[in-house]
């Protein structure tokens, strides 16, 4: 065999097994099915999965959950034709080729938490909810006691406080404080157990939140049996996920009837509290 021929040889072994594709498979599965009421143009869903956007003929936007239930809808111009959902998941950008206008529109989701059970400030009945996801470990969540103070304090008649377990993995005892706090929830002495936990944040493991529970004037029998129960780990849990299918990612994580606190200083809760009072203020008339 010449050289010439050796190289056709080397060039098509190349051919056949280097150069050629290699052969893959997907497995998938069908999702959710969203029926419009109009021709859709366009859609966009947020990163997380939860919020899927449907652009329809004639400016509309329809907002779906995870589940696949119509949320809410935004009106557009009937000349939009294309939409987009920022990194964030927190800002829609619509645009029009027709006008060549590109516009952006804020996004803020409201949740609806659960709270039968859950340890409350205040009267239920005012109109201003305030929901407080918190790890007992967490010392930034230590700190938020004196915002919730404050807000308290200059709307006594209208706010109230929910407190939710958000224990996080990397706090070694946080889980059983916030087991224990529940212990203490069936004893009616859920808040003075809440304030010495706090105090101890970063002294606590089990020999300590048991002394806390007796500091806290606790029929020790009991607590001790029910922290043992299944079913306050079990609300440990459902408290998280629904933490977590709310956007809550780290602790505290404050929501004023529903809507995020970004910035937890004074002023901006009580500036979201003051629009949720407008807000009640205009749905009741």
């Amino acid at each position: 065999m010449n050289k010439k021929h050796c190289w056709i040889i080397i060039a098509v072994f190349l051919t056949l097994f280097v150069s050629t594709p290699g052969h893959c498979t997907v497995d998938w599965t069908p999702g959710m099915i969203l029926k419009v009421d109009k021709q859709p143009l366009d859609t966009a869903i947020t990163p997380d999965g939860k919020w899927t956007f449907v652009l329809t003929k004639g400016g509309k936007i329809c907002i779906y959950d995870y589940a696949g239930n119509l949320n809410d809808t935004i009106p557009v111009t009937p000349d939009v034709d294309q939409i987009a959902v920022t990194g964030s998941g927190e800002k829609l950008i619509v645009s029009s080729k027709t006008t060549q206008i590109v516009r952006q529109i804020d996004i803020t989701f409201v949740a609806n938490f659960k709270v039968n059970g859950a340890p409350i400030l205040g009267s239920p009945d005012s109109p201003v909810e305030i929901v407080l996801f918190s790890d007992f470990q967490c010392p930034y969540c230590a700190r938020i006691g004196a915002l919730l103070e404050y807000a308290m304090e200059q709307n006594p008649e209208t706010v109230h406080v929910v407190f939710k377990q958000f224990p996080l993995p990397f706090h070694e005892f946080a889980r059983q404080a916030a087991i224990a706090s529940l212990a203490a929830q069936n004893q009616g002495k859920f808040w003075e157990l809440h304030d010495l936990l706090f105090q101890s944040g970063h002294e606590l493991n089990d020999k300590k939140i048991e002394d806390l529970a007796k500091e806290a004037g606790l029929d020790m029998k009991r607590f001790k049996a029910d922290i043992k129960d299944d079913l306050l780990n079990e609300r440990v849990e459902m408290d998280i996920m629904e933490g977590k299918i709310n956007g809550v990612r780290g602790t505290p994580s404050l929501f004023v009837n529903g809507r995020p606190l970004k910035e937890r200083s004074p002023q901006d809760l009580q500036l979201l509290i003051d629009k949720e009072l407008a807000r009640t203020k205009n749905d009741s008339k």
